[in-house]
């Protein structure tokens, strides 16, 4: 009995560990520890099952915590070792930070300003969107001014920054010092009340808001779609902070994408479209755009237009025969836009159903 106790306490704790090194991604190391590892060969073989059966759906996981240095990230340059006067990971083992008592990433009081944190480029291949997340702590409650800003930015295959998370002090029209941080979920420049960082030392700011707690907190974005993208590069850009507590402290990077669905999907190729009436009918070429992906069976749709459009029944033609789908392809729904004698702003909302075979819903309304 004390042999099998053992050895599931065994079996346990390595399936957790190589569970681990799945959702950080880290195969190279899965593979050589697993090889390692005792376990007879019908386990192995079971969880490679498990792996792989599961490896196509759900979540991918990337985390950066800091715990190893320059593991999953690069820095623009580095100074300091302790809480103040820094841009570096610090150590808060058994020394607690915020509630923190790992290592974590510090900036405050820098004197190289325009630092920035890269993170290690992430394979997004097969995932449909990902969401953002930061445990964060600001230094003090209000001693933010309006140059102290975090903006985190991310990029796809290489392309543009695109904003997606910033931290700001709170705008105070009478007064550029000494505020309390905010995320600035609408990426103005201006920290948002709602939204106040927690701060080693709490209290409330001069335009009243309240920084009631001292703990580390979790900031995440909302989903963001991918669309059939590769790459996925974040960088967080500090700047200001170069002051005496004028700080933050950040931790616990979490990247978590969620993979494409293999099911069946159909959806118009755009939510809008506009036409121009003239002094004859004007016939849309091909007709409204309907796609199918992921094609499994034939699936069938049944347009129809929407109570709520505004053009009269007089003012076009449109086709409402069902469209069967034998693969993956675009049909179209005809439609014609004629010539009346008014030239007022009109719609034409067209909705459809699947009426045969299964598939999931993307965008199925069209406005016209």
């Amino acid at each position: 009995m004390i042999v099998k106790k053992a050895f599931f306490l065994f079996f346990f704790c390595n399936f957790y560990f190589l569970i681990q090194l799945i959702m950080i991604k880290n195969y190279s190391f899965l593979f050589s520890y697993f090889q390692k590892i005792q376990f007879p060969n019908i386990l192995k073989i079971s969880f490679f099952l498990l792996l792989f059966s599961n490896s196509s759906y759900g979540q991918l996981v990337t985390t950066i915590d800091f715990e190893t240095e320059n593991s999953g990230y690069t820095l623009s340059n580095s100074e300091g070792s302790t809480f103040t006067d820094v841009f570096n990971r610090i150590d808060r083992t058994g020394n607690p930070l915020g509630g923190n008592s790992s290592f974590l990433f510090a900036i405050e009081d820098t004197n190289i300003p325009g630092e920035s944190i890269q993170l290690a480029t992430i394979d997004v291949s097969g995932s449909a969107s990902f969401t953002f997340s930061v445990d964060m702590l600001a230094n003090h409650y209000n001693d933010w001014d309006n140059t102290d800003e975090l903006l985190i930015t991310y990029s796809v295959d290489g392309g543009g920054d695109q904003n997606l998370m910033w931290v700001q002090s709170i705008t105070n029209p009478n007064k550029s010092t000494n505020q309390p941080a905010a995320l600035d979920t609408n990426f103005d420049g201006d920290g948002e009340c709602a939204n106040v960082l927690p701060a080693i030392s709490t209290g409330t700011g001069a335009l009243g808001c309240i920084v009631p707690s001292s703990d580390f907190a979790t900031f995440i974005t909302s989903s963001i779609a991918l669309s059939s993208n590769s790459t996925l590069d974040i960088k967080l850009q500090f700047k200001g902070l170069t002051a005496s507590d004028e700080g933050i402290y950040i931790d616990n990077i979490i990247i978590t994408e969620t993979t494409a669905s293999s099911d069946p999907s159909v959806t118009f190729d755009a939510a809008t479209s506009a036409v121009d009436e003239t002094d004859a009918d004007v016939v849309i070429t091909n007709g409204i755009p309907v796609t199918l992906t992921n094609y499994a069976a034939d699936v069938t749709i049944t347009p129809t237009v929407n109570g709520s459009s505004s053009a009269e029944a007089g003012d076009y033609t449109i086709d409402l025969t069902p469209l069967t789908f034998s693969g993956n392809e675009t049909k179209y729904i005809p439609l014609t836009i004629k010539d009346d004698l008014d030239s007022d702003n009109e719609t034409v909302i067209i909705d459809f159903t699947v009426t045969s075979g299964t598939a999931d819903l993307g965008t199925s309304n069209h406005t016209v």
